[in-house]
């Protein structure tokens, strides 16, 4: 869409760290490698196995949407795969008003809107149920 989201200059700060300080070299030396997909875990610790990676990115939701973000402006592609798989993680299972509270957003269709969307992607809750 060519729109881009906004990131904070110590999110931008934290990702150049993540590549150019001594943790560039953990980066180098011990790749993450791909994840399982799907995720069948909500434990991170089921989905990622190196426990250097568990606790960098060990940060509060907020923080890891910015080095999310910050990841995909600066190219850093392992890093926005390793924060996507924390997020991916996050949400394993999460209803969606779980969700919308985790992440503060409120509902904006009214009860009948919901059933109709309900009944009109059944296919896709279907589909899920296959996944997991």
């Amino acid at each position: 869409s060519g729109r881009r989201r906004h990131t904070s200059s110590a999110s931008v700060s934290w990702a150049r760290r993540c590549v150019q300080e001594t943790d560039c070299k953990h980066f180098k030396e011990n790749p993450h490698g791909d994840t399982d997909k799907p995720i069948k875990s909500p434990n991170i610790a089921d989905v990622i196995t190196d426990k250097w990676y568990i606790s960098f990115l060990e940060v509060d939701q907020d923080m890891l949407l910015e080095v999310i973000a910050a990841a995909s402006e600066l190219d850093i592609k392992p890093l926005l795969e390793l924060g996507c798989t924390c997020l991916a993680v996050l949400l394993k299972g999460k209803k969606p008003d779980q969700i919308r509270t985790l992440f503060k957003i409120e509902k904006d269709f009214t009860p009948d809107e919901e059933k109709t969307m309900a009944s009109q992607t059944k296919w896709a809750e279907d589909l899920s149920q296959h996944i997991q």
